[in-house]
């Protein structure tokens, strides 16, 4: 290669664009991984106040055209999008998740695990913090979303410091890997969070994943993820091998039962409503519909 080219700074710029590019083909399976960041990144482009999404890093892990798109987004359109009950949702729920990781960061947590993690900047965002304390970091998801993940993600801040587990929620064969990691230390204070993850898998399974979990972390750790409310939308998430996607009712009662019998102590439960109201205080139904499929929890040993 010419030492001319090797110098020219446009050379790396269209090079990197263009490795970028090659892996978004294997994403027309994957797909909601890919227009969750970018809604996110929509978000933190186009919305002011409580309603912008705090992720600032979504937009590195799309290409050039994909980030220009969103930049050129009109009123129209934004206007067309906030009218979609789960648009302000995900700015909430992205505010949750990140408390939640700021939070355990504050009360001493040594490890933090992200289930599923498709394109989540958490880890990277937040980097600087996680590396001064030396908590340990991981993230998994299936096979395809890791390989895709880890080609992007080279580029962001702190990239170095994460591990990648491969695990599919659904076959659980392929737990091991995360269970090992799990066990290694399994008396340090452990954060573990799954965004958007349990109504895509089978319900046994995912009973069964956290009857595991309790099994393997200290009773210091904290376990949280969103889930969808029997009766909303109860085909969402089935497929030919996910027959009976996880559900939950909305009955605080129920719910602290069933997870005490997983192994848990301590259930905390937090509605989409009360999820808009702590983290969009200038929401409301005129802006947008709530989303009231899912709600959230936080559970402990």
């Amino acid at each position: 290669m010419p030492l001319s080219k090797l110098n020219n700074p446009i050379y790396w710029l269209w090079r990197n664009i263009k490795e970028q590019s090659k892996v978004f083909p294997k994403m027309s399976d994957l797909s909601n991984l890919a227009d969750t960041a970018r809604i996110r990144h929509i978000q933190w482009l186009h919305e002011s106040g409580d309603c912008r999404n705090p992720d600032n890093l979504a937009g590195e892990l799309m290409t050039s055209k994909v980030r220009k798109e969103c930049f050129k987004l009109n009123s129209e359109a934004i206007a067309k999008m906030r009218k979609n009950p789960y648009y302000y949702y995900l700015v909430a729920r992205t505010k949750f998740y990140d408390q939640l990781l700021l939070n355990a960061v504050a009360t001493g947590v040594h490890r933090i695990l992200i289930l599923g993690a498709g394109f989540d900047t958490r880890l990277y965002r937040f980097g600087e913090q996680l590396a001064k304390r030396g908590i340990e970091v991981a993230e998994c998801d299936q096979p395809d979303a890791v390989e895709i993940k880890q080609k992007l993600a080279k580029q962001l801040p702190y990239s170095e410091r994460v591990r990648y587990l491969s695990i599919d929620l659904n076959n659980q064969n392929s737990w091991n890997g995360l269970m090992d990691w799990l066990d290694t230390e399994n008396t340090c204070t452990t954060l573990i969070f799954a965004e958007g993850v349990s109504p895509y898998v089978d319900s046994s399974k995912f009973l069964s994943f956290l009857a595991n979990i309790a099994s393997q972390i200290s009773s210091d750790s904290l376990l949280a993820y969103d889930f969808k409310r029997v009766g909303a939308r109860d085909d969402f998430g089935v497929t030919e091998d996910v027959r009976s996607p996880f559900r939950l009712p909305l009955n605080k009662e129920l719910i602290k039962e069933k997870h005490t019998s997983l192994g848990f102590t301590q259930v905390s439960f937090i509605s989409s409503l009360e999820l808009m109201q702590t983290y969009i205080p200038s929401w409301d139904k005129e802006l947008s519909p709530l989303f009231d499929e899912d709600a959230l929890l936080k559970i402990s040993r």
